[in-house]
């Protein structure tokens, strides 16, 4: 055996990790050399191999290719089919190269010149997944470095403008100055949430039309599929934890019981889910109501909002810790127990699901789970050095200003808003994240001291006004100079040089207000996905320039 080969396997078999093999050709006194250059790495140890003419070490090295695996690492890996694997490989490279022939819209930007479209594939009868690879000028489109990669990506061919692929940035690196953008369709995110349900005596396409739903989705089928639409009734239980209860009763409509003897309490008891999951063992009561909805998923997330309202009431009822409540005119002793209220009656994210007078029903849990593992094989500090170089700093002094603290601040509910909660929590989080990142900011001051003093001088002089109306006036005095929210946001990304589209703005201000609506009150709201990606991306944007101005 080459010597180099065996020095080889023992490497890999100690851990070692190829990351570079390099083939060297030239002419040495009229003879080919050939020259394997081959790096091995296990953590910050570097072993390198160089071979020479040997046959069988360029037979050995090529079987190793580069391959991604599934936490997105890209390793050599040992094929042993080589045929079989370039066959694949070709096949899946026959693409002929298109200069100019796409234009790009992402983050409310488009790109038109530059841009050489190296596969192009939308989904189709004949393939599941969509996706698209291209290779930008960086210099024709400078803005390409201001976009976001969480949103969506728009693929038009001129000069009819048809949209001809939309996805989800897969991939994206800089080389050279050209960006590498690749992209994949809804299948990317699909493949990425890992829905946990059970279908039982269920029509395909009522499966089908809440799987897509579930990514945000309408369920489009064809023609030819009789999908029914039309409002009818379902049946929602849902188990409730910390509960115990020998008596059924209602909070409004919805019924808590204990003894399970319906069609759908059997149903649930000779279900897969129902033998596998704690939650609908037996031993935690459930909460039912009746809804009528269109399909089975508007069904889910409308009985499940009404169960988690009852919850609601159910939790203020033992956290109430006065005597007695006067309703109509009457008053109602209130009993206290301290047992009862240290309980935390809640309700699990398991729903069940049927279409009434039918069998047809579902087990569908509402936290579908889009979480990764991060898996870094080589080198995590090269991965981390951008954001350790910005935070090592502020991480490592004993005592901070006021500025460096709320950059802690503004991390904490970032981290917060995409680990915790639901879409409305994480929307709170976030503008609270937002107001740790403006403070501070100033903008243009209004009005000097000498003029607020005469202002207050002004006000003591007139006579029409009573006493406590000029305290009223004179209360505002402090905040003449405080500006708006929105007014301090423009300063701070104009000091700092960031720039935002028309399409980001409006998404800004679409959930500031939609937030405003929520802490004060007003009424309940709908938080998308997209608008989150889309707050957390703009928050980290400037906290990212906010910390460098800081460190400089």
């Amino acid at each position: 055996m080459d010597s180099n080969v065996k020095l080889m396997k023992e490497l890999l078999e100690d851990g070692y990790k190829i990351t570079i093999h390099q083939i060297n050709m030239q002419r040495v006194d009229n003879i080919n050399v050939m020259t394997d250059t081959v790096t091995l790495e296990k953590g910050k140890d570097k072993k390198t191999i160089v071979s020479t003419n040997s046959a069988e070490f360029f037979d050995y090295i090529t079987h190793f290719k580069q391959i991604k695996d599934k936490y997105g690492n890209i390793e050599f890996t040992y094929i042993n089919n080589l045929e079989l694997y370039n066959k694949n490989f070709k096949g899946s490279q026959g693409d002929v190269f298109l200069r100019d022939q796409h234009s790009i819209k992402v983050s409310g930007r488009e790109f038109k010149e530059g841009i050489i479209t190296m596969h192009l594939n939308p989904s189709g009868p004949k393939n599941r997944e969509g996706r698209a690879m291209f290779r930008i000028n960086l210099e024709k489109n400078p803005e390409l470095r201001e976009i976001d990669l969480k949103d969506e990506i728009f693929v038009y061919e001129p000069p009819s403008n048809e949209l001809k692929f939309k996805g989800l940035v897969k991939e994206f690196f800089i080389s050279d100055g050209e960006a590498y953008l690749i992209s994949q369709d809804i299948t990317l995110r699909l493949s990425h949430q890992k829905i946990s349900a059970e279908f039982n005596k269920m029509k395909p396409e009522d499966c089908m039309s809440l799987m897509v739903s579930t990514a945000g989705l309408t369920f489009c089928p064809d023609k030819s599929i009789k999908f029914n639409t039309s409002e009818r009734e379902f049946i929602i239980i849902v188990p409730v934890k910390n509960l115990i209860i020998n008596d059924s009763f209602k909070i409004a409509e919805m019924e808590f019981y204990q003894i399970f003897n319906t069609l759908d309490d059997s149903l649930i008891r000779k279900s897969e889910t129902g033998r596998r999951e704690e939650v609908w063992n037996g031993n935690y009561p459930r909460a039912k109501i009746k809804v009528k909805a269109k399909t089975f998923y508007e069904a889910i997330l409308k009985g499940y909002m009404k169960i988690s309202k009852a919850i609601d009431v159910i939790a203020l009822r033992t956290d109430l810790s006065f005597p007695n409540i006067k309703i109509s005119d009457k008053i109602t002793n209130i009993p206290f127990d301290y047992f009862k209220y240290c309980t935390r009656v809640k309700v699990p994210t398991w729903v069940y699901c049927r279409e009434f007078e039918s069998e047809g029903y579902t087990f569908f849990n509402m936290e579908w789970l889009t979480e990764n593992i991060l898996a870094l094989e080589l080198h995590p500090d090269k991965y981390f050095e951008s954001v350790n170089n910005l935070f090592q700093k502020i991480l490592t002094q004993e005592s901070l200003n006021q500025e460096e603290s709320n950059i802690l601040q503004v991390i904490r509910w970032l981290r917060r808003a995409i680990q915790i909660g639901d879409n409305k929590d994480k929307l709170i989080d976030l503008w609270t994240a937002v107001e740790f990142l403006l403070s501070g900011t100033s903008s243009e001051v209004l009005f000097s001291d000498d003029e607020k003093e005469s202002l207050i001088t002004y006000i003591s002089s007139l006579n029409n006004l009573n006493g406590k109306q000029k305290n009223a006036l004179y209360s505002k005095f402090n905040m003449l100079n405080d500006s708006p929210l929105m007014k301090k946001f423009n300063t701070l990304i104009n000091d700092l040089g960031i720039s935002f589209s028309d399409e980001e703005l409006n998404t800004l201000k679409t959930t500031r207000s939609k937030r405003n609506d929520l802490i004060h009150g007003k009424r309940d709201i709908n938080v998308k996905e997209d608008e989150l990606n889309k707050i957390r991306t703009i928050i980290e944007k400037i906290l990212i320039a906010k910390i460098q101005k800081i460190s400089n």
